[in-house]
């Protein structure tokens, strides 16, 4: 399924554009909520979140700012179709594999201190 209409926010590196704006917009007043929570039952309802509430009137500039924010994002931002939604579902399978064998807890045997005043020569002999 794909969202009409909806898009994607990347960074263009390896960070991830994280926080959550909610703007609502009414007359006279506006009402942003930014934070942590997903809008899903989870984030705003089962998860610990953390959140702020901005409370002002639609002219404020503030509320301007922001809306100028959501508004560069959104037309920066990635459409979601199909392409997209497939290379998303490639990369998830592949990072999540990896993510699998990393989270494994593995117990290494500690070094006897001979081999390991030998390694840190070695490692000072060649400029580390």
């Amino acid at each position: 399924m794909v969202l009409d209409g909806g898009r994607v926010l990347g960074t263009g590196g390896h960070a991830t554009f994280h926080p959550k704006i909610y703007l609502f917009l009414t007359e006279g007043a506006a009402r942003v909520v930014i934070g942590s929570a997903n809008f899903t039952y989870g984030g705003i309802a089962k998860n610990l979140e953390a959140c702020t509430l901005i409370e002002t009137t639609g002219a404020d500039a503030v509320i301007s700012d922001l809306r100028h924010f959501i508004e560069t994002a959104w037309s920066t931002g990635h459409t979601i179709d199909d392409s997209l939604l497939r290379d998303y579902a490639i990369q998830y399978a592949a990072t999540k594999a990896a993510r699998t064998t990393l989270e494994k807890f593995m117990r290494f045997r500690k070094p006897k201190a001979a081999a390991l005043r030998m390694t840190c020569s070695r490692r000072i002999g060649k400029g580390l």
